[in-house]
């Protein structure tokens, strides 16, 4: 009976190891995602606002293009190029990670004792 409480433990932990490692997967891939949806609909209002400028000029009102035009440009300049980040090569060795520092059934890492 005792062998076969200690199986089950070492099944329990090792699943609680899994879900552990899942949430931070899930983490990551979350702020991974936040990025590029702001990216896509960054996207989306550039274009919508590439087609009224268009109509504008079609329909010869070129002050209203030009006010277009410079709001699409303040837009962009708001926007700074991204910082390089480690976040792939964090990702890639995430089972690394949990595995040396401990899972406390969150995104986050903490080294065991703290």
């Amino acid at each position: 009976m005792p062998r076969n409480l200690q199986s089950t433990q070492a099944q329990l932990i090792q699943s609680e190891k899994l879900a552990s490692l899942g949430e931070l997967t899930a983490g990551i891939a979350h702020e991974i995602q936040n990025p590029l949806n702001f990216v896509n609909n960054f996207a989306e209002v550039s274009a919508e606002m590439l087609g009224e400028m268009e109509e504008e000029l079609d329909k010869g009102d070129t002050q209203e293009a030009k006010a277009i035009a410079a709001d699409l440009k303040q837009n962009l300049s708001k926007n700074q190029p991204p910082r390089p980040t480690r976040l792939f090569h964090r990702q890639r060795h995430a089972g690394a990670l949990a595995s040396q520092y401990g899972c406390k059934g969150t995104n986050r890492l903490e080294r065991p004792g703290r």
